[in-house]
């Protein structure tokens, strides 16, 4: 009896000498923001006797405490538009995309690049000009007063001259991947990231997609239809419309609807997600879609400093991979909501579609080839060699003869 009472009695002890040393050692932490395990090794010892023996009993807890994830990396970053609910099948929960052309590559992003760090970088989009104006954003970026912005590239030609060749010059690219291949394979980005590197400012071309051509409150049916309308336009738009003996207006995207509804303007040069974003459908008559733009540059600009102080993984991201992710929702869903918001105008407003003649498309071409751009190529050297590149490059793949 007494022995049976022993063996029950060590036992009983066991698991005390267990249970304490289990307790002291999930006292042990990893301190805070640590990457690497921690391990506590903590030993009990109890003695107990009774009548016929004295037993001692010796545990050891082995504990590993989980590494506590470090504070994510907090940027800023500047968008391009005030923000818009998306609309159509792209504001429903399980779309992939989830933003319209101008929210893509600022609100999207940031979404995506916390993703793909693995939420150890957190982007901040703030409203454009909520902290500087758009038009001083290298300068602004180079400085570090935030991290990073996404814009309009022609916008940043008053710092950067070259900036209105590298957006598009007027029926320069048809669509986007004409753009991004001149870009990123056939060399352009190379002749223009210097510009952008000498103010601390990494550059990221975001290759548009667009229904582009003039939305209208006027017939726009042919190239002679423009002759002394008020346009307003965008980038190197400018020159162009008043080869073709239009008067250039220059006006923010924001103030379009306005503009129309007032009549300070007779038409812009714009995409058509304008007629669905802005509802220009409620203000103008309709939209020559010829062949103006397919294709205008945005940009991502990022301060060099934060850039390289980021982990490497996290840098590589950036720097390697966000060009195809600004391909993949922009480039390639963005013709999409513009064809959807063109077919929803004409169902719900009667709003016109006009394409111009094939002989009318030829010569607006030809212009702005022969009288525009030349002009934009005589600014400085490296805008020469900006413009002789994509000449070159336009006629490799014949869209230029």
């Amino acid at each position: 009896m007494i022995k049976k009472s022993l063996v029950i009695i060590v036992g009983m002890l066991v698991v005390l000498a267990l249970l304490a040393s289990a307790l002291i050692g999930c006292t042990s932490s990893a301190p805070a923001g640590s990457t690497a395990t921690v391990t506590t090794t903590a030993t009990a010892t109890t003695t107990v006797t009774a009548p016929a023996k004295t037993v001692t009993t010796t545990a050891t807890v082995t504990t590993t405490a989980a590494p506590t994830a470090a504070a994510p990396i907090k940027w800023t970053m500047a968008a391009s538009m005030p923000n818009a609910a998306p609309f159509g099948w792209w504001g429903t929960p399980t779309a992939a995309t989830k933003y319209i052309l101008h929210s893509s590559s600022d609100r999207g992003w940031a979404d995506w690049i916390k993703e793909a760090s693995g939420g150890r970088l957190v982007v901040t989009v703030v409203e454009p000009n909520a902290i500087f104006p758009v038009n001083d954003s290298v300068e602004n970026i180079g400085k570090g007063t935030i991290q990073c912005a996404f814009t309009s590239t022609g916008w940043l030609a008053g710092t950067i001259p070259e900036a209105n060749i590298a957006a598009g010059l007027p029926m320069m690219f048809s669509d986007s991947r004409y753009a991004f291949d001149l870009f990123y394979n056939y060399g352009w980005l190379n002749l223009i990231q210097p510009s952008f590197a000498n103010k601390n400012v990494f550059f990221q071309p975001v290759t548009n997609s667009e229904i582009g051509g003039l939305l209208t409150t006027f017939e726009c049916t042919n190239l002679d239809s423009l002759k002394g309308k008020r346009i307003r336009f965008f980038g190197g738009y400018g020159d162009w419309l008043k080869a073709v003996g239009a008067n250039a207006v220059s006006l923010a995207y924001a103030d379009l609807y306005m503009g129309l509804k007032l009549g300070t303007i007779d038409g812009a040069t714009t995409g058509a997600l304008a007629i669905e974003d802005i509802k220009l459908k409620e203000v103008g008559k309709g939209m020559a879609s010829m062949e103006l733009y397919g294709c205008t540059t945005n940009c991502q600009l990022f301060n060099m400093d934060a850039l390289k102080a980021l982990p490497d993984d996290i840098e590589g991201i950036i720097v390697r991979d966000t060009k195809y992710f600004n391909a993949g929702t922009v480039g390639l869903v963005e013709q999409l909501q513009q064809r959807f918001g063109f077919e929803k105008a004409k169902k719900e407003y009667n709003f016109k579609e006009w394409k111009w003649p094939a002989d009318d498309v030829l010569k607006a071409r030809k212009i702005a080839v022969e009288q525009v751009w030349p002009g934009f190529a005589a600014k400085s050297d490296l805008s020469k060699k900006m413009v002789d590149m994509a000449v070159e490059y336009l006629k490799a793949v014949g869209q230029i003869q």
